[in-house]
């Protein structure tokens, strides 16, 4: 607003002189102008150039549907008054405007943000989602260029001018995308909308078993497999195409009757009847097991299953053990400290082998060490492992490690089963806790004069097990004062002590907590030497007069009102028990002619 029309140049004139040659400038609307434009000045003498100024920017909108709306035009009328006082046209200039468009206007979206969803398997350059924006502005201000920012944005592209493509999607790599959609006119505005691609997931991915082939070998007449048989596949799509869910089944076998079974769900491999050499031509059982994945459509794997019979007398190793478990397999129990070192040994297990070479016996952990053992193939020694982390506190106080001892026997290779259970025990790493940090939290309070006074207990955590008994003791430079309970903690004034808080106000002396044993090189040790005693004043001091006695001649003719002399008392004690208040005693005849003031401590003869 109050933009002067550029390129006008209009100058007005009247040859006139004096006041002939005044006038008056005003506009007339020839065409949608009314309101827009004011006239400068409004009246003038002689020759004027005239200023045409936009009073209402909103009247200059090219971005119009009627165009007949982008053409202004008026006249620019001079007036004089005549002898009746009535104005009279002398002159006038008309005006055409035409409008050009500016860019004035960022692209707009139908919507601030838009949520879309393509299949995985969808083709790439396959169209999502035909996303337009709109720009009022005309020409190049009104043309509009699109653009995909965010992660992920390499994935996506869009036409020169509209629309929303794809190259290859992912469910399993990437299941959304969270990205900007821009839109920039040939001005250089822009405007975005936010984008949200869900990926469609599809069964695109069929099981896969761990081992292309499983084998192993039985005793003649086994009823079940020693340690237990499991295939086991997985599947990686999403929930919407099963969720990783797998169901296992015998497709095929090299023998008639069902001498094994899957269970479906968890993929142990059972016998159904006693294994028998005779059964096949070289004393093997081969079957195909299938994994099916629970999608749309259901997608399989397969893996090869071979069971060797071996011949009678073959038997399993034998573990010595060190404890008795009930009828079953002697079992080992061994203890180790919280802090032993890498490398620790812990146990050996020892078993023989009875058709064989024990020094041939194979040994392994098959579960429960937590990675914090690690056992010697040939010699059965466990040790604490180099990455173990043994502490109590987080790791837990009990390991039941499960080790296999493999012979070496041929063509059946036996195992057997151990248990060694480890306790882990507390050693005293971790010293006392003050149950706050805030040195605040250690500031009381207590009476002077106070005999003996009950000040404070320090709550105090220890959390190993076994040293958790906790041992108080003061120090510093007021602990003389104060004596502390050396099992509950309790502080307070020690005996035949009277605190005084004239001599010193601000009490501080330290607390020690020690843990238990006492003295050793594993005792740790907490203080909190932040403690503080306030000492709260009380009065037990009486005032002093500053001398022991006072003395003043008065004239007997003194006149009524003159000072006689001035006494000063102090009281060392604070707040009302040091307030002193003045009085006359003991002395009556003197009472009759003098008179106290306060506060100047002065007296005065009376009036009488």
């Amino acid at each position: 607003a109050d933009t002067p029309l550029p390129g006008l140049n209009m100058v007005v004139h009247d040859q006139d002189v004096g006041d002939n040659a005044r006038y008056t400038l005003k506009l007339r609307n020839v065409k949608n102008s009314a309101g827009i434009f004011t006239v400068h000045p409004t009246s003038a003498i002689g020759r004027t150039p005239v200023v045409i100024r936009v009073a209402d920017i909103r009247g200059l909108d090219y971005d119009v549907a009627d165009q007949s709306l982008r053409e202004i035009i008026f006249d620019v009328v001079a007036t004089v008054k005549g002898k009746e006082g009535i104005d009279t046209e002398v002159g006038s200039a008309q005006v055409v405007i035409n409008l050009v468009d500016a860019n004035d206007n960022s692209p707009t979206f139908p919507q601030s943000s838009y949520r879309l969803r393509v299949s995985e398997s969808a083709e790439s350059g396959s169209l999502i989602s035909n996303i337009t924006a709109t720009d009022v502005d005309s020409n190049e201000y009104g043309s509009i260029i699109y653009s995909i920012k965010g992660f992920g944005a390499e994935k996506f592209y869009t036409q020169p001018m509209k629309e929303f493509m794809h190259i290859c999607l992912d469910y399993e790599t990437q299941k959304s995308y969270s990205l900007t959609f821009e839109a920039r006119d040939g001005g250089g505005r822009i405007s975005t909308a936010s984008l949200f691609v869900e990926v469609e997931d599809v069964n695109d991915n069929a099981p896969v078993f761990e081992q292309r082939e499983y084998s192993r070998t039985v005793r003649e007449g086994a009823t079940s497999f020693q340690p237990q048989l499991f295939v086991r596949a997985t599947d990686i799509d999403g929930p919407n195409q099963g969720g990783g869910k797998i169901f296992y089944s015998i497709q095929s076998s090299n023998v008639d009757k069902d001498v094994f079974f899957v269970e479906p769900v968890s993929g142990e491999v059972k016998m159904n009847i006693p294994v028998n050499s005779s059964d096949t031509s070289r004393g093997q059982y081969e079957m195909v097991i299938r994994a099916t994945d629970a999608g749309v459509p259901p997608l399989h794997d397969e893996t090869r299953v071979l069971v060797r019979v071996g011949v009678p007398g073959n038997q399993r190793p034998i573990f010595r053990g060190n404890i008795n478990v009930g009828k079953g397999p002697s079992g080992y129990a061994t203890k180790v400290k919280e802090n032993a070192q890498p490398g620790t040994e812990i146990v050996q297990v020892i078993a023989t082998d009875p058709d064989g070479q024990d020094s041939l016996l194979n040994y392994f952990i098959a579960g429960g060490a937590r990675d914090n053992f690690v056992i010697n193939q040939s010699t059965g020694q466990i040790k604490v492992s180099p990455e173990a982390r043994l502490d109590l506190e987080s790791s837990g106080a009990h390991y039941d490690i499960i080790v296999h001892a493999v012979d070496s026997g041929t063509p059946i290779r036996e195992t057997a089963t151990t248990t060694v259970a480890v306790d882990i025990t507390d050693v005293n790493n971790k010293p006392p806790v003050f149950s706050s940090n805030d040195a605040s939290a250690f500031v009381r309070y207590v009476s002077e004069r106070v005999p003996v006074a009950y000040v404070d207990d320090l709550d105090i955590n220890n959390n190993e097990t076994g040293y958790g008994t906790i041992r108080y003791s003061l120090s510093g430079e007021s602990a003389s004062l104060f004596v502390i309970d050396p099992i509950s903690g309790i502080i307070a004034v020690a005996p035949n002590v009277s605190l005084d808080r004239e001599r010193q106000s601000l009490l501080r002396f330290n607390v020690m907590a020690a843990d238990t044993p006492q003295g050793g090189n594993e005792q740790r040790k907490a203080s909190a030497d932040v403690s503080i005693i306030d000492v709260l004043d009380v009065n037990d001091n009486a005032p002093s007069f500053t001398k022991n006695s006072y003395s003043a001649v008065v004239p007997e003719n003194v006149a009524i009102g003159t000072d006689v002399i001035t006494v000063t008392a102090t009281d060392p004690d604070e707040e009302e028990g040091g307030e002193i208040t003045y009085d006359l005693s003991n002395e009556e005849r003197l009472m009759v002619y003098l008179v106290l003031i306060i506060p100047q401590d002065t007296l005065l003869p009376k009036g009488n």
